[in-house]
């Protein structure tokens, strides 16, 4: 209406109207919120940080200590082989000790005198009968010591032949005799046999020399062999008339058990003396 004045609303200065939100009752889940831990770190006081464990983690006290007993063990294996070691080299050393003890104690075995032919300077005459000149083989001096040979079981070797002329031989253990010059001592004395055949009645001269030996001696036995009987016998030269037969010398020595080279002659005379 026009010309009519509206009175003014009086709105209090003092009260402010309040609104009153409409409160929703829909609930929502509430996710829990990891409260981070907070730690206090000092400035003077250093931070631990923990080792994690895994394959890359040193070793503890248990792995140091089996290590050293293994290379404890190891040391006392080697130890023990070694020992092992010494006493058999200390048995060894006990074996070469007691050996040569025994060497030592032996007692020394003779050394026979070294066996030598002389250079003949003339050339044999022929044998009786054709008969050829046998020439010994000297036989190597065994160190053990002979025993006594019979007459019957003479070696092969220990039997030769002669003619007129000369021929060499040697003293050895491997023949030896059974008979005992006169005045001498008994005992094994070495002796080598050579037979011849007259075919008629001659005076037959034998001689010895040796320059190995001092004092050689000759048997003139009847018959071939060892077991004739004597017909003569000296200690340098024989010298005989002999009927037609076969005859024996026996070369032998003085003195036992002597070796040593000789030389052996023989000179047959087809005419007899008249005594």
């Amino acid at each position: 209406r026009s010309g009519e004045s509206t009175p003014p609303t009086s709105v209090p200065s003092t009260a402010t109207p309040t609104l009153t939100p409409t409160s929703t009752s829909t609930s929502v889940p509430v996710e829990p919120t990891a409260t981070p831990t907070t730690t206090t770190t000092r400035p003077d006081v250093p931070t631990l940080t923990p080792t994690p464990t895994g394959a890359s983690t040193p070793e503890g006290a248990d792995g140091r200590m089996s290590r050293l007993e293994r290379k404890v063990e190891s040391q006392q294996e080697l130890i023990e082989a070694q020992q092992e070691q010494i006493e058999r080299l200390q048995s060894l050393i006990d074996a070469m000790n007691g050996r040569l003890a025994a060497l030592e104690g032996a007692s020394p075995t003779a050394t026979p005198a070294p066996t030598h032919t002389p250079t003949a300077t003339n050339t044999p005459v022929t044998a009786i009968e054709s008969t050829p000149i046998a020439t010994p083989t000297s036989t190597t001096i065994p160190t053990a010591t002979p025993t006594r040979a019979s007459a019957s079981t003479l070696a092969p070797g220990c039997i030769g032949k002669i003619g007129l002329g000369w021929l060499t031989g040697a003293w050895n253990s491997a023949c030896q005799t059974t008979k005992t010059p006169p005045t001498a001592k008994a005992g094994i004395r070495y002796a080598r046999y050579y037979a011849f055949t007259l075919d008629t009645p001659k005076s037959v001269t034998i001689n010895i020399s040796s320059s190995d030996v001092r004092n050689a001696y000759l048997y003139l036995l009847d018959g071939r062999g060892a077991q004739g009987n004597i017909v003569s016998q000296n200690d340098a030269q024989i010298q005989d008339d002999l009927p037609a037969g076969t005859y024996t010398i026996e070369v032998t020595t003085y003195d036992t058990e002597t070796a040593g080279a000789f030389t052996l002659t023989m000179d047959i005379s087809t005419t007899i003396p008249v005594r």
